[in-house]
This record gives structure tokens, sequence and C-alpha cells, in this order.
């Protein structure tokens, strides 16, 4: 009955509030720091209790608080709003965040160890004398088209390094509450809102109503001779939910005693002097600089006297961040012919801020090039792509912040490739020596009893489903071009072969869906770039591959398997790089390397797993499956 009574009673003074502010919008009224509003009324239900206080504690720590609600933002948002209140009492507060600090250092952060931690083993870790435990018991929300009412509540307790009660107390703030401040603070409140909900600021305000309720409550110690420092009623800033770079403004508002010097701190960046716009109301803007970069600092309003006598206030809110760092530019790229065009495909980018990709295309390897589409995955497929042509790609990452990294370039066609049209098909035998524009077509049976040479100025093209017969000796040496286009479905078959294939190429050389079965070596690389995808070695009488030279192979998307004599040797100064590659019972190393420089081999899988007596050389493998470094 009394609950009844008690909201017709809150329900009655809405429906009044509501009526003035109709009748003052006919009229176009507004007050001097508010748009037309609803006024909030609050109420709070307040229980505490406190024990003898002849001893204080001087110095005390605001633990983390057990969050008892469905709101994630509850736990940060509320424990930094009763910080800054308790601060203002005549303890030595140690910072939230030093306490967090400490708390992960000594493995007693997660809520089970905290609660299970003794009292003067948490004090003695904090160096402090006595502790606040908090628990957010409300943090509830129900809006209307014009009106709203939050509700946020905490219990909290007092406790001395031996275990003492000192004081406890619980409270529930509702806030029932409509329209706009106009004020500094609330114009701040105003950007916060388009990056979250203005529900949410409510909340916010709320949990600072708490704070305000509860803090007469709480016993203190005598306040130190001296002046008292002025005081700061909020400090909030408009980069709460975003990411600010080069070209952002950063705001920052303070509201406190009128007539002081006010600045904000900027943990580990910089502080900022504010101005006093009106009384009691003190501003700054910032323009973001190319070179700033800050990750989850705090905002710290801070206000001083003539005297020197400063308080300090942290923006509950939220913290702030700054990423001028641009990602770096897309690695491994590579296309291949799908149903419905041509799909791309890269390497996810190993910084954690990378949101999207943008895809960019030409038709001439120079440009211009054109924005495609966006992706927020590491492929895309373009559907545009038309047989018979060749595009060219550039790939740009781009980060959290807006920040735009260098791009890399692909090209690639759909399978029929342009030049198949008047490719000059080979006889059954393969010749001494490959000429100008040749295929091998599709379905079609090839042999290979000797050497046969692609010259640096020929083109050979090789369809899905040819097989090739090597015999023992047969080798395939390539210094032109060499496009195949075989897949998992329809592979390219070499059987046997002495050095089945040579490539000693600085023009593109591409395997895609090759598997060379029972070679005496597989693949041996001497020259240029080659990408090797989505192929199998296999069976191979001595290694799967040997690369030397000054060679740059990408080996990606394929397994190795079945050497007797090494799988992969690297000799002179080749730099290959093995992505999403099967490594499986290479005997008796998995990579053997030779060359200066480091390998990167992360990202594969190995069966047995690499180590000392499976690896030899400088080889990083780390992150593979089965990997161990």
């Amino acid at each position: 009955m009394q609950i009844a009574l008690r909201w017709r009673s809150l329900a009655l003074q809405y429906l009044v509030v509501l009526l003035t502010m109709m009748s003052l919008a006919s009229c176009g009224g507004a007050t001097k720091n508010m748009a037309i509003a609803i006024p909030a009324i609050n109420t709070h239900e307040d229980k505490s209790a406190q024990t003898d206080v002849s001893s204080l504690p001087r110095s005390i720590a605001v633990l983390p608080f057990i969050n008892r609600t469905d709101e994630d933002a509850a736990f940060e948002v509320v424990r930094r709003t009763i910080f800054n209140h308790f601060a203002s009492k005549n303890y030595r507060s140690l910072h939230w965040k030093d306490v967090d600090r400490r708390l992960k250092a000594a493995d007693l952060y997660a809520t089970d160890k905290l609660d299970a931690a003794k009292v003067g083993d948490l004090a003695s870790t904090l160096g402090v004398d006595g502790l606040l435990y908090g628990e957010i018991t409300h943090y509830d929300k129900h809006f209307f088209v014009l009106y709203g009412q939050v509700a946020v509540g905490v219990r909290l307790r007092l406790i001395d390094r031996n275990g003492k009660e000192i004081w406890s107390g619980e409270d529930i703030v509702r806030t029932h509450a409509g329209g706009i401040s106009t004020t500094p603070i609330g114009l701040i409140m105003n950007v916060i809102s388009a990056a979250y909900h203005t529900r949410d600021i409510n909340l916010f305000r709320a949990a600072d109503e708490l704070g305000r309720e509860m803090m007469p409550n709480i016993p203190e110690p005598a306040r130190l001779k001296g002046a008292l420092p002025p005081q700061i009623k909020q400090v909030v800033h408009d980069g709460i939910g975003r990411v600010l770079h080069y070209g952002d403004t950063l705001a920052v508002a303070m509201e406190g005693e009128p007539g002081k010097r006010g600045f904000v701190r900027i943990d580990g960046f910089k502080t900022i002097d504010l101005v006093e716009e009106q009384p009691g109301f003190y501003t700054a803007k910032y323009n973001i600089a190319p070179g700033d970069n800050i990750d989850g600092a705090a905002v710290v309003g801070v206000l001083s006297d003539d005297s020197g006598i400063q308080n300090e206030w942290i923006c509950p809110i939220g913290l702030l961040a700054i990423d001028n760092k641009a990602p770096e530019a897309p690695s491994g790229i590579h296309s291949q012919t799908v149903q419905h065009g041509l799909k791309l495909n890269w390497d996810i980018a190993e910084e954690q801020d990378v949101v999207a990709y943008e895809v960019m295309v030409s038709d001439h390897a120079q440009g211009p090039f054109a924005k495609l589409a966006g992706s927020k995955d590491n492929h895309y497929t373009d559907s545009s792509a038309k047989s018979f042509a060749n595009r060219y790609y550039r790939i740009v990452a781009i980060d959290h912040a807006g920040n735009r990294g260098e791009s890399s370039t692909v090209s690639g066609g759909v399978l029929a490739d342009a030049r198949l049209a008047s490719a000059m098909e080979l006889p059954e035998t393969l010749p001494a020596v490959i000429e100008g524009i040749a295929v091998l077509r599709s379905g079609r049976k090839y042999n290979l009893s000797g050497d046969s040479s692609l010259p640096a100025t020929s083109i050979l093209l090789i369809e899905p489903g040819v097989i090739i017969n090597a015999g023992s000796s047969g080798s395939l040496k390539v210094f032109g071009e060499l496009q195949s286009f075989g897949s998992k479905e329809n592979p390219i078959r070499i059987n046997g072969g002495k050095q089945a294939l040579v490539l000693s190429s600085e023009h593109p050389v591409k395997l895609q869906g090759v598997i060379v079965d029972g070679a005496a070596i597989a693949i041996t690389v001497t020259a240029g770039a080659p990408e090797i995808m989505d192929s199998t070695l296999m069976n191979n009488r001595y290694s799967a591959m040997e690369i030397s030279g000054v060679s740059r192979p990408l080996i990606s998307g394929s397994r190795l398997e079945g050497a007797t004599s090494g799988g992969v040797l690297i000799m002179g100064k080749a730099q290959p790089r093995f992505k999403r590659t099967s490594f499986k019972e290479m005997k008796p190393f998995h990579i053997q390397s030779m060359s200066p420089y480091r390998i990167d081999a992360r990202g594969n899988s190995w069966y047995p797993a690499p180590s000392a007596s499976t690896i030899m050389g400088d080889v990083d493998y780390f992150g593979g499956t089965g990997a161990t470094r």
C-alpha cells in the first residue's frame, strides 16, 4: 500500500512538471542554464551503521567493486564515482589505478581471490591502513518518450587493517529526469550521448548523486590544520566511447568552486590548462597532434587556489584513447578464382585495433585505383572481375581511430586467362625448349622425359586437371612466366621427376593447386619471388624443396609430406615465407636453414612438433599447431 501511494505521488509530481514544461514550451521559455527540461526528482534509500570511530585509519584503498548487476559499465563507473567522492574525505586515498596495479601484481585482482584474501594481507599489499569494500546492487534504467527513471545502488563497508568494521552503508538513488542541460558540463554530456545513449548518461549522473548522498555518513578523521582544498563537483570529456586521432578536438569541462585555477591532467600524456568560461565552469579544447598516442588514460581535473592547495577529481565515465599510429600494410595477399569471381585473401593484421580493410582496383599496375569495397574480414570476392582480364588490387588496413596504413598490391584475374585464347598447345611429349605463349590443356596427359626449359621470353599456362609424367629424370626449368590454375578439387599433377620444377625466374611465377608426387626434389627455387599456393609436395625421394640465391618465395596453404633427406633446405641469402602450411614426416628436418636471415615460418602446422631436432637454423615457427617456440 505504501509503495502504491509513493508511486502515485511521484506520478503526480511528474504530471505537474510535464504540464509546466508544455506551458513554457508554448511561450518559448528557457532558463539560463537549462533548456526546457523535466527537473530531476531524486528518491534515495539509505541504511548505514557505524561503530566506534575513536581510532580511524589514515590511508584508504577503494577496492574493485563486486558487480551484482547485468550492466558491465557499472563496474568501473560506480567505483570511480565513489572514489572521487571518497577522496574528498580526510583520508589519504590510494589512486584506483595503483590499487589495480598492485592487486594484479600480487595475483589478487580476480573477484574470488579478492574475497578470499585476508584483510591484513590486502592492506599490507596495498600499503594502507583501511579498505573500502563495495557491491553494486542496482544499475537499472526504464525510459519512455519524454521521461526516464534510473536507479543506482551500492553496499559499502569500511574496514581497518585488523578486520574491524568502522562503517557500513547501503543506498539506492532513483532519478526521474528528462531534458538537456546547456551548461558546459551538460553540453559535453550531450556529445557523449551520441556515442552512448542518453539513458547511460543519466545512469552516470545517478551514480554521482549516489556518491553525494552517502559520503556525509562516512566517518573521517579530523582534518589537519590548514585551508580546505577547492571543491570539485564533476569532470567530463567528450572522448568517451571513441578513439581520437589527428584532426579531432578533445573538449574537457570541470564544475567546481569559482574563482580558482583549473587544469586537467591526462595520465601519461600531458596537462591542459582550463579557462573559467562561466563562474564555476572550467573548460578547454585541445587539438589532437599527429604524434599524440595514448591508450586508456584517466582524465583528472585539478582545481587550485592562490596558496597552491589543490583538489583532484577523476572523470568516472570513461578513459581517453588517442591513436595516430597507422597499421602495417597487409601481407600474404593472393587471389584465387571462385564460382562468382575473384577472391582476394590476405593475412590477418597483427595490430589488434584494425577494424576494416579497403579494397581498391585498377586495370593497370600503376593505376589510377578506385575504391571497390570495404571489408571487415581478411578476404573479399570481386564479383565484377571479368574473364580474360587481369586486374590490380590494393588493400589498405584501417584501425579503430580511422588511421589508414600503407597499401599492398596484388594482381589477379579469373581462371580463364586472356592469353589462353591464343596460346599454343604443347605436344604430348614436352619439347626441350618451350617458345612463346604455350598452354597445357585441362584433362590432357604429358610426358617429361628429360630437361625442358622455359626461357625468360616465354610464358607457360597450365590449366586444371593436367597430368605430367616426369619419370625418374624429368625436369622443367622455368626462366620465364609460369601460371598454373589448379585447385584442390581439380589439381595439376606431376608424377616423379629428378628436379621436377626448377624456378629460376624474375618473372611472375604462380603455382596453385599443384601436386608433385614421388620426385627426387619436388621444387627448386634459385631466383625471383614465386608463389606456391594450395599445393602438395609428397613422397619425395630426397627433399621437398631446395631454396637458394636471393629468392623470396611464398609458400601458403600447402602440404609438404614425406621427404627422406630433409623437408626444406634453405641456402644462400634466400628468404622464403611459409603461411598456413603443413609439414609432416620430414626426415631428418622439417626445415634446414643456412640463410643469414631469420626465416618466417609462423602460423603453420607440424608433425612431429618443431624442435631443435626437427628445425635447424634461425627459423621462427611460433604460433602454429604443435609449435613450441
